[in-house]
């Protein structure tokens, strides 16, 4: 009898709720969740951008379950500081997970080179990016921090450039209009829990199999 291993039940959990274009993408999702958990031995992580050309495809959704599925989640549907996203990912490793990338990576906005920035460098173990910190007397020096996390991102053909793109697994979403997907509810506590449960399984075999990941 085959071993049910915590990655099967991810498979499970995200096929019931989300419906995806590829076949293979669900597996995706469940394997970059399960990448997030090993960060610290882990060289790189690969960039998840879920993709559609229309609102209401479920892109918003699959931020959700991810948020309940990966390590240190912070869910933003703004980015406004690219100086506070460095803090947020030195603080510890992280899982951002970033929604409406169409509007907060705009090619217009000032804010947009930095934030790209970060997300480019911060694929890669040990990457660093400088960011201004008060002293005393009121004046500011620079600090390189840690910009090493995971990202997810999501949007309407987000115009993202190539490098990005060339870090990035993309998930291309289209309307549930056959409605195959079963109710997410985060607002029923034993949906939320096993959802929780799921994402534990993960962790811990992540922690159980961490030298073999290395």
């Amino acid at each position: 009898m085959t071993e049910d291993l915590p990655i099967d039940r991810a498979v499970e959990w995200l096929d019931r709720h989300i419906t995806v274009t590829s076949e293979t993408d669900i597996w995706t999702l469940a394997l970059w969740a399960q990448h997030t958990w090993s960060l610290d031995v882990l060289p790189v992580s690969p960039r998840l951008l879920i993709d559609s050309i229309m609102p209401g495809s479920g892109k918003t959704t699959v931020l959700e379950h991810l948020q309940r599925l990966t390590l240190e989640p912070s869910q933003m549907a703004q980015v406004t500081s690219s100086a506070l996203l460095v803090r947020l990912v030195a603080e510890k490793p992280r899982t951002l997970l970033l929604d409406e990338i169409d509007r907060a990576l705009d090619p217009r906005k000032e804010t947009t080179g930095d934030l790209l920035a970060i997300l480019n460098s911060g694929y890669k173990r040990g990457a660093t990016r400088p960011v201004l910190t008060p002293t005393k007397g009121g004046n500011w020096k620079p600090v390189e921090m840690p910009t090493y996390c995971a990202a997810a991102m999501a949007g309407n053909s987000p115009r993202i450039p190539d490098d990005t793109r060339s870090r990035s697994l993309r998930i291309f979403l289209l309307p549930d209009v056959n409605e195959e997907a079963e109710e997410t509810d985060w607002l029923e506590e034993t949906f939320e829990l096993e959802a929780l449960m799921v994402g534990d399984g993960l962790r811990q075999w992540a922690e159980d199999h961490a030298d073999r990941i290395k």
